[in-house]
């Protein structure tokens, strides 16, 4: 810690004297959340930061300030909220045959923050390792890794992890700024390292995966939704709410040859939108073209029809079913 500077020139108080530290204070809640609050020690000390900026009045920048006093590198935020540095917790270590060691009590840790904090499931029933993310005295996040949940999925890629669970605790946004992608990211260093060659995870289908693309996944699958439990394997889904609708798979290939291959899904992926939009168009058009023959034949019969005034009549015929179908959004015949 550094030396005091010179005494205020104005009240005669050393900084270290001051009320706090440097005239700064903090509070930490049971999170270890921390705001910090800034008391001068004379008007003359608040009007020369006000004019100078604290760094030029006490000679030491508020940042370093912060961090002394509370104990770890930090910024403040404008609320007075202290944002310590991001630091990844991954204490599993790689056995090298597919198996992790963790310390003792570690996995207990990480379930206990999934079943305070996820919003949707509590603990899961498989486990490989699990990462955490802090910031200074706070644990802002954890994520728990297994084997693929789907029997299917972990038969056709052997080499697949799946996160079962990422959960963030209920801490300022300033806290959580980056949080599931530096979660993610961790998760792929540790499988990298265990041998693995991808990382698979799922979304609702109405979110949004910004985090999961930041930390390098890509879509590749979208589910029908429903549980895991069947008659033959029975399976407690662990919910805390109904989440059996439509899910999306993404996925992060680890080496060479599975990034290729998740790539070409993520492709596939990415084009059926506009496969269907045109399945559905030429569905469209077939179901217009069969009505249109048949007024055709009908226009036909009319005595003194002649084919201006019925070519007139069809292409207004073709504009109204058109306008039908798409008010409508889809097909019926």
């Amino acid at each position: 810690m550094d030396a005091a500077p010179s005494t205020c020139p104005a009240c005669g108080h050393d900084p270290f004297d001051e009320p706090g530290y440097y005239g700064l204070d903090g509070t930490t809640d049971a999170q270890g959340v921390t705001h910090v609050h800034w008391m001068p020690c004379c008007q003359w000390r608040a009007e020369d930061v006000q004019d100078r900026g604290f760094e030029a009045s006490y000679e030491k920048p508020l940042g370093q300030a912060v961090g002394e006093l509370v104990g770890y590198d930090a910024q403040l935020a404008d609320d007075g909220l202290v944002v310590g540095l991001p630091e990844r917790v991954s204490p599993a270590r790689s056995k090298g045959d597919g198996r992790y060691t963790s310390p003792k009590g570690w996995q207990a840790r990480v379930f206990e923050h999934v079943d305070e904090h996820h919003r949707h499931h509590d603990r899961p029933q498989g486990w490989k390792f699990g990462v955490a993310l802090d910031r200074g005295r706070t644990r802002i996040g954890v994520a728990t890794v297994g084997r693929p949940v789907s029997r299917m999925l972990a038969s056709q890629f052997p080499g697949a992890l799946e996160v079962t669970r990422v959960a963030l605790a209920d801490v300022p946004k300033d806290l959580r700024t980056n949080a599931i992608s530096m979660l993610y990211g961790e998760v792929a260093r540790k499988a990298r390292e265990g041998g693995y060659d991808r990382i698979i995870t799922y979304t609702m289908e109405d979110e949004s995966g910004d985090s999961l693309r930041a930390a390098g996944f890509v879509p590749t699958h979208r589910s029908r939704g429903g549980g895991w439990s069947r008659e033959s394997r029975p399976r407690e889904d662990g919910g805390k709410v109904d989440l059996t609708g439509a899910k999306v798979r993404w996925e992060r290939g680890l080496t060479r040859s599975a990034k290729r291959e998740v790539k070409e899904r993520a492709a596939a992926f990415d084009a059926e939108p506009m496969q269907r939009e045109e399945r559905r168009a030429d569905a469209i058009e077939s179901v217009i073209a069969a009505r249109l023959d048949r007024l055709e034949t009908r226009l036909q019969r009319i005595p003194g029809m002649e084919w201006p005034r019925m070519a007139a009549l069809l292409e207004e015929a073709y504009a109204a079913m058109r306008e039908q179908f798409t008010k409508a959004g889809h097909v019926d015949p």
